[in-house]
C-alpha cells in the first residue's frame, strides 16, 4: 500500500476588542453651527448605541443669520465616545460657512463648508502613537445647485511623512437617517494610518463636483495603542514569535477518508493584546491512501 505525506497546519486567527479603556478608542465629532448635539451611537464605526459625539462649531451657541463670518477655530480635550477625557486637539481653517440637511440624522443635518471652490482643512493633533482609521463624511443636498460630495486628503508629518487620497463617496441615494452607513457611500475611510508621538494628522477638505467643500463629521478609530499587558503568573513557552496569545486549552478529533480529512477543533484562547493576531497552533503529518 502507498502512502504519502500531506503536511498541514491549523492557525488561529483571533480578533479581540480593547483589553484596556485606552487600548482601543473611538473619538466622534460633529461638525455644524450649533454647540450641542443630539446625535448618539454608530455611524460607520461605533462602539455601542450610547457612543458620544463631539460638537464642533465656531458659533456659540449657534450660527444665525447676520453672525460675522468665524473661518476657523481650536477645540480642545476631545472626549472618547465612552465619555472618557482625551488629550486630543481638532483645529479647523477656512470654513465659515454652516448650513443644513434633512436626513434625519443630526450628524448629517449640519455640516461646515469653505467658500465656493476652495478648500477647508481640519488637523488632530495629540493622539498617542498608534494607528488609525480615520472616516470622514462629507455631504450636503442639492438646493439651488447639485449635491455636494467632498473629496478627501489625509497627511501625517514624522519621520516617515504619509499622504493618502484624495478619495470621494457617492452621491445620491442612502443618506436618510436608518438607511445604513457603508463605506464608499455615506462616508470615505482611511485604514490603518500610522501616527507617531506628537505627530499630527492633517485632512483637507475639498469640493467636489458639486463645487463647495463641506463635512459633516469624523471618526477616528484606534486600532490599539497602548503596550500588551504581560501575564507573570503563565510559564511562557518558546516558540518562533510572540504572539501575546495564552492558549489554556484546545481539544480536537479528526478523521481521514476516501473524500478527504475532515478535523474539529476547540481553542480557548486568551489575548493580551488589542490587534488582530495570528497563531499557529499545531501542525503535523498526516498518512493518507495515494489518490487515484
Amino acid at each position: 500500500m502507498n502512502f504519502f505525506l500531506l503536511r498541514w497546519a491549523f492557525v488561529g486567527l483571533v480578533l479581540v476588542t480593547a483589553w484596556e479603556t485606552r487600548a482601543q478608542s473611538l473619538i466622534n465629532l460633529d461638525f455644524g453651527g450649533n454647540t450641542v448635539t443630539t446625535r448618539l451611537g454608530q455611524a460607520g464605526t461605533g462602539l455601542g448605541t450610547n457612543d458620544l459625539w463631539n460638537v464642533y462649531s465656531h458659533y456659540s451657541p449657534r450660527y444665525t443669520p447676520g453672525m460675522r463670518p468665524v473661518p476657523e477655530g481650536r477645540l480642545e480635550a476631545l472626549k472618547y465616545a465612552d465619555g472618557a477625557a482625551s488629550h486630543v486637539a481638532v483645529a479647523v481653517t477656512n470654513a465659515p460657512g454652516v448650513w443644513s440637511n434633512a436626513s434625519g440624522d443630526p450628524m448629517f443635518d449640519s455640516f461646515l463648508f469653505a467658500p465656493n471652490g476652495a478648500r477647508l482643512t481640519v488637523t488632530v493633533s495629540g493622539l498617542e502613537p498608534g494607528r488609525y482609521h480615520f472616516l470622514l463624511y462629507g455631504h450636503a443636498d442639492a438646493d439651488v445647485s447639485p449635491e455636494h460630495n467632498s473629496v478627501f486628503s489625509l497627511r501625517t508629518e514624522g519621520l516617515t511623512p504619509l499622504a493618502l487620497g484624495p478619495m470621494t463617496s457617492a452621491g445620491a441615494a442612502g443618506w436618510k437617517a436608518g438607511a445604513g452607513r457603508e463605506g464608499g457611500r455615506q462616508y470615505v475611510v482611511f485604514r490603518d494610518v500610522a501616527v507617531g508621538t506628537n505627530e499630527w494628522v492633517r485632512i483637507d477638505v475639498d469640493p467636489g463636483a458639486g463645487g463647495v467643500a463641506v463635512l459633516n463629521g469624523l471618526q477616528i478609530h484606534s486600532r490599539g495603542t497602548a503596550p500588551p499587558r504581560t501575564d507573570q503568573s503563565v510559564t511562557p513557552v518558546v516558540t518562533d514569535a510572540v504572539t501575546n496569545l495564552l492558549f489554556r486549552e484546545i481539544q480536537y478529533d479528526g478523521a481521514v477518508g476516501r473524500e478527504g480529512g475532515r478535523f474539529q477543533v476547540s481553542v480557548e484562547v486568551e489575548s493580551r493584546s488589542t490587534n488582530a493576531l495570528i497563531a499557529t497552533v499545531f501542525e503535523s503529518d498526516i498518512a493518507v491512501l495515494a489518490p487515484k
